[in-house]
Parts: structure tokens; sequence; C-alpha cells
């Protein structure tokens, strides 16, 4: 039963990521044709800001999800809401402390990364408006999101990804070449997606879980700690790979404004989703993980280390050769019509450069669930600490002096 859930969510996963695959290899041309590469440049800006600050859920998801795997399992009704309404308490609580530093400093986020003065008034509008909407169902949502991961039905999910992610790529395109939406347009249009989105999530929760109860009575401000403790590790190691790449968009907005940001998301497309494409199932079987750790049964545990680290390896090595070979046709075929020659070199680099550093994700293999169900994360991500700062001072200094050009912060 659980080698047939985990194949469901494998298949799933990989529709799910197909999915998002396709529709970021259709939008990238659309969006710059059709809005330029300054606002498809700011755009990438603004998701990029509001995902640095959902890191400061200070781990909670982890923690949330770990313990309500375990009160599932023995069928503790109490603790389950105990859990989920705690993580929810604390959110709220951060969801409005981010929301007011983010109208405070929507100004000052305008001069420090270069947004171009016809996009600047736009900007602190989106800032004020959208971000804090979208902050809003980044601090609610993941919770029930959690729910599905305690179950172990990454399956619903995954479907419900998929179609929500068609249903959006259709609408977006429809809007900007018809209507020219601009970058408010598209900021409306995917608030409206969030709202579906948490519709849908909702919905599974209660199915999944019924005993599930929204109410602040289950708040345990005793639990806070504990979930705490567990999540902080979780939350330092995600600091860690934000700095290690999320970070280079920030970097190059701070130096060269946002149009370079197209060139560099473009060539980082096909690797980035290629790397979750290939992580789908060593990503969905932390749940499994903790629960053969958890009865002691080390003989699966061990096989699930193995096999899951060689599935990752055998595609990843085709990948990465595909995409290191071929980067400057792919990109010419994809992008001919939108970036100069010199552009598409520029590109095609970053598309060498990340398809090589996606491929030690690969080497990594099932290792993260492995440790997580031990709860021993401490030593890599403590690593992963020091190399992502590392990488961000090196990456900031290397583009600012070496005349490089973008893809030198790979």
């Amino acid at each position: 039963m659980v080698k047939k859930q985990i194949l469901k969510n494998f298949v799933s996963a990989w529709l799910a990521k197909l999915i998002k695959l396709a529709s970021a290899i259709y939008m990238v041309p659309v969006f710059i044709s059709h809005m330029g590469k300054d606002a498809y440049g700011l755009i990438i800006l603004l998701t990029t800001i509001l995902s640095f600050s959902t890191l400061a859920d200070i781990g909670i998801r982890a923690g949330v999800t770990r313990y309500m795997t375990k009160a599932m399992a023995v069928k503790d009704e109490k603790e389950f809401n105990t859990v989920f309404n705690t993580g929810m308490g604390i959110y709220l609580m951060i969801w409005f402390v981010l929301s007011v530093l983010l109208l405070a400093s929507s100004v000052w986020m305008v001069e420090v990364f270069n947004i171009p003065s016809h996009y600047a008034k736009e900007c602190v509008l989106l800032l004020r408006t959208y971000g804090v909407i979208t902050l809003f169902w980044s601090f609610t949502t993941p919770l029930f999101g959690a729910v599905s991961s305690a179950a172990n039905r990454y399956d619903l999910s995954n479907y419900r990804e998929s179609i929500i992610s068609t249903f959006s790529m259709v609408v977006l395109i429809a809007a900007i070449q018809f209507f020219n939406i601009g970058v408010t347009g598209w900021a409306v249009i995917t608030v409206l997606t969030q709202v579906i989105t948490a519709i849908a999530m909702i919905r599974v929760a209660y199915h999944l879980a019924p005993q599930l109860k929204l109410s602040m009575r289950y708040f345990d401000k005793s639990r806070v700690k504990e979930l705490v403790q567990f999540g902080g590790i979780m939350l330092i190691g995600g600091w860690s790979r934000r700095m290690k790449i999320d970070a280079d968009p920030l970097l190059i907005s701070s130096i060269m404004g946002p149009g370079p940001i197209a060139m560099y998301r473009s060539g980082v497309a096909i690797p980035s989703h290629s790397r979750v494409l290939l992580g789908s199932f060593t990503g969905q079987i932390s749940s499994v993980s903790t629960n053969l750790h958890a009865v002691g049964d080390d003989e699966r545990f061990k096989q699930l280390f193995e096999r899951g680290t060689k599935l990752t390896i055998l595609m990843g090595i085709p990948v990465m050769a595909c995409l290191v070979i071929f980067a400057s046709d792919i990109l010419t075929l994809w992008l001919g019509k939108s970036f100069s020659t010199a552009e598409l070199e520029d590109a095609a680099k970053c598309l060498q450069g990340m398809a090589l550093v996606d491929f030690c994700f690969y080497l990594e293999g099932s290792s993260y669930a492995i440790l997580y169900a031990m709860n021993r994360l401490k030593f890599m991500t403590f690593t992963d600490v020091f190399l992502g700062i590392t990488n961000l001072i090196s990456s900031y200094f290397i583009l600012k002096y070496s005349g490089l050009g973008v893809w030198s912060v790979i």
C-alpha cells in the first residue's frame, strides 16, 4: 500500500512539474515580447522578494507536518488540532509583522533595486497590495497543505497544482496577448489564482482530516518552542539555499536593474524546473522515512535511501549532459527572437552553470529525507549556511567588479 502511494505521488508530481515546465517555456517569450524585459524582470523581482519573506515562518510548517504525521498515525485528534492551530496562530502573527515591514519599506526597496522611474509608483503599490495579500496566503495555506503531507497524499496536492497551473497559464496568456494587462494585471490574475488554490487546499484538508478544527482554543503556547526547535534547523537550511541560488535576482537588480534579470531567469529556468522534476521522488518521501524510522524498520529505511539516491543520480546524469552540451541550441530555438546574440550567449552560460550546480543536488539523492526523519540535519544545515554566505558575498563582488556579466553570479 505504501509503495503504491509513493508511486502515485511520484507520477502525479511529474505531471505537475511537467506542466509547470511547459508553462515556463511558453510564458517567458510571451512575457518578454508583449511586456518587455524590464516588466518581466520586475515580476521576477517581486516574486523573489516575497519568496524570501516566506522564510520568516521560522520552519513552522516542517515542525507542524512532522508532529501532525505522528498524531494521525496514532489517531490523536486533540494533538492534531493543537499542532495545527498553534502553527496557525504563529503564522498569523508573523504575517502581520511582515506586512507592516513591507508597507514601511516599499519605497526604500524601489530605490535599492534600481526600479526604473516609470515603474516606481506601480512597484510601490504592488508591494503594498499584491505583496501583503500574497504574504497572507503564504502564511495560511501551507498549514492546510501540511495536512496532505502528513497523510502522505502528495498526489492530491500535485493534481491540484496541475489543474490550477494550466488554468492560470491559459488566463495569463489570453490577458497578456489580447488585453495588454501589464504588471498590475499580472498581479490581479495571480491573486485570483491564489484564492482558488487556497479554497482547493482547504477542501482537501478537511476531506483528509475530518477531525480538523480551526479554532484558537486549541492554541497552546507551550508547544511553540517545540515546533520552533525542530523547524529552526529547517529555516536555517532554507535561508542558506536561498543565499546560494535564489538571491541572484536581488543581486542583479541592485547592481544592474531589473532588466538583466530577464536574461538570467531565462537561462536558469529549464534547469530549475528540471531540478524539481527529478527531485519529485526524493522530495515526497519524508513522511514515509519518518514513519519507518519511528517504528525502527532499519532495513526498509536503508532501502529507501539507496533506491531513492540511485534513481535520482540515474535521472540526473543525462539531463545534465543534454543541458550543458545543447545550451546554446536550446536558447536560440526558444528565445532567439527575444534576445540579441550576446544576450543569448550569456543566458546559455547561465543554463550550463546551473545544470552543473543542480547535478550536485542529484548526487545528494534522498539523503535529506533520511536526515529529516532522523532529526539529524544540523551538520548539513550549518555547512550550507557557511557556503551560502560565501556565495552571496563572492557573487556580489564578482558581478560588480569583474565585468563578466549576469552569468557570473552562477
